[in-house]
């Protein structure tokens, strides 16, 4: 059960993972405007605390 676990939360980082390399992405490149990335990015960090969380909770378990 623990490494079914530890796949699970790999998976769950990878893909949160692709909205930061995406906004990066948008940011560097296609000139977008911050204030609508660090709008974005503000979701994301709520997500991550989330994961992260979860994370403690399945680890401390």
């Amino acid at each position: 059960m623990k490494g079914e676990v530890w796949e699970l939360m790999i998976e769950f980082f990878l893909i949160l993972l692709s909205p930061i390399i995406y906004h990066f992405y948008l940011w560097k490149y296609k000139q977008v405007d911050k204030s609508v990335l660090f709008q974005n990015a503000k979701i994301y960090v709520f997500l991550y605390v989330l994961v992260g969380a979860a994370a403690v909770v399945l680890m401390l378990k």
